[in-house]
């Protein structure tokens, strides 16, 4: 819909009753003229002067030296409601931009009124105008709504829409420009004063061949933020979003390609003025170089680090396991002391299945409680691969899934190596919720979550010879099961 389809409707929902919005459409002097008077809106001819807070200017793009000072196609919208009991109550309307800092147009009044429009703003409570940025409406990140008369208002709302740039870079300045959702109120003899309301987030993303249509995702921030960009003759793609000042920001993931470029930019309030992030498509990340913003990512069969499982089969491979841990701190040797994965689905075909067929002492480090000692889980796979302890060997098979390029075999991980991905991805899906941030995680990147009411074995004995330990998500507690216990799943661990 464009600027003038919306406005007229505005001034007809202003100036008719509600049983009136069905009929057919006239222009504004017809309803004026038609309408019966209890319903008619009182036009005002207003001209007025804009000047913008602090600098003078709105938000630049740094890339270019252009200041996006008004162009042809802004508008500015004036709402307000008059504080005197004789005076024209609420008051609504749309000027257009003629040069300079000076809009002219119309706004109409709900009731009579003989002053003059400084005189009107003036006296207002609270006179308010918000920038409509010429092309606004094609990139729908501002909003008109109108539910009544003179209850009109512009928002600033969440979308999926932003705008991508062109060699000249006009159209990221039409974003920058609009983004910055420019609102302010009226004092006499100055006019309105406004100020951005957004903070601008710039990003060029670099590496790629020419002419790619790359897939973005931004988070994690109040709004959704998905589509895609081409990149220009160099492998450039760059593009801008706006974000309402005041949002919290701690870190950011873009994610491009359906690769993941992560990076912190510290515990930051944003104001409203401009960001600008410059990333490259860089080598493939491998499970190795692994760092606590990967934890949620996948390991794909050929070693790299991927955002989801399609991202990997993009790029021509199979996810294997999510990250659970990163650190040292994994009970396991180099080349695999770097962290920890789980693979993306229960071992065994997702069924249950026992720790060891005969009870009996299977030379574990005997852990009296939950606390655990350090203890590596891949050390047991030679010796314990073997028909005699199911669970031992579902977790090395793992279905079959081929072991990621750099990691270790699969293995059945120990209760100390359990605690550490329990505690490392307790807020990985940003709930802060302990253990349930790990087992509802999976189907977030294309795997099976594990079940929230199951209970996972670990290769730690409680008792040599009748009891190990075993992980009860349901309410996130270690129980010392018998190992003979036939509803007990397995999930695979690797290590990297």
């Amino acid at each position: 819909m464009n600027a003038k389809t919306i406005f007229n409707r505005l001034v007809l929902a202003m100036l008719m009753p509600a049983t009136l919005l069905t009929t057919a459409c006239h222009n504004t002097d017809d309803i004026i003229v038609n309408v019966p008077n209890a319903a008619i809106g009182y036009p005002l001819p207003v001209t007025v002067n804009v000047t913008l807070k602090d600098d003078g200017t709105r938000a630049e793009y740094d890339e270019s030296p252009r200041k996006l000072a008004f162009s042809s196609g802004d508008k500015l919208f004036v709402k307000g409601n008059d504080v005197r009991a004789a005076g024209a109550r609420e008051f609504a309307g749309t000027l257009t931009w003629v040069s300079d800092g000076t809009f002219s147009g119309t706004i109409y009044t709900q009731q009579q009124y003989t002053g003059t429009a400084d005189e009107l703003l003036s006296a207002a409570n609270s006179a308010k105008a918000t920038l409509l940025p010429a092309g606004y409406e094609t990139l729908g990140y501002l909003s008109i709504s109108h539910p009544g008369y003179y209850d009109a208002d512009v928002s600033c709302v969440a979308s999926n829409a932003f705008a991508t740039s062109t060699p000249e870079k006009t159209a990221k300045a039409l974003a920058v420009e609009q983004f910055s959702y420019e609102t302010g109120y009226y004092t006499s003899g100055s006019g309105f004063v406004l100020a951005p309301q957004n903070a601008i987030l710039n990003f060029t993303v670099a590496g790629y061949e020419a002419s790619t249509v790359v897939d973005v995702a931004l988070s994690p921030l109040s709004l959704n933020i998905i589509g895609s960009v081409t990149t220009d003759e160099s492998g450039i793609a760059t593009f801008a979003v706006g974000v309402v000042k005041n949002t919290a920001l701690k870190s950011l993931s873009l994610t491009v390609g359906g690769r993941a470029l992560s990076f912190t930019v510290g515990n930051h309030t944003l104001t409203a003025g401009n960001f600008s992030f410059d990333l490259s498509r860089d080598a493939a990340k491998t499970a190795a170089e692994a760092t606590a913003e990967d934890l949620g990512m996948v390991i794909g069969a050929d070693g790299n680090i991927y955002a989801t499982a399609d991202a990997a089969k993009a790029e021509g491979t199979k996810a294997a396991a999510m990250i659970c841990y990163v650190g040292s701190d994994n009970c396991e040797s180099e080349p695999y002391n770097h962290g920890l994965a789980l693979g993306l689905g229960n071992a065994n075909g997702s069924r249950p299945c026992i720790w060891q067929e005969t009870l009996k002492n299977a030379d574990h480090a005997k852990q009296n409680n939950s606390d655990f000692s350090p203890e590596s889980g891949l050390q047991y796979n030679a010796t314990h691969n073997t028909d005699e302890f199911p669970a031992f060997k579902a977790a090395i098979d793992n279905n079959g899934t081929a072991v990621p390029t750099g990691c270790s075999a699969w293995f059945l991980p120990s209760g100390y190596q359990w605690n550490q991905m329990i505690k490392a991805c307790t807020n990985v899906l940003g709930t802060d919720n302990s253990s349930w941030d790990l087992c509802l995680a999976f189907s977030r990147v294309g795997g099976s979550n594990i079940s929230n009411v199951g209970t996972f074995w670990s290769s730690s004995e409680f008792n040599m010879v009748s009891s190990a330990w075993a992980f009860r998500f349901e309410d996130g507690l270690w129980i010392k099961t018998m190992k003979d216990e036939q509803e007990t799943y397995v999930r695979s661990c690797l290590a990297f």
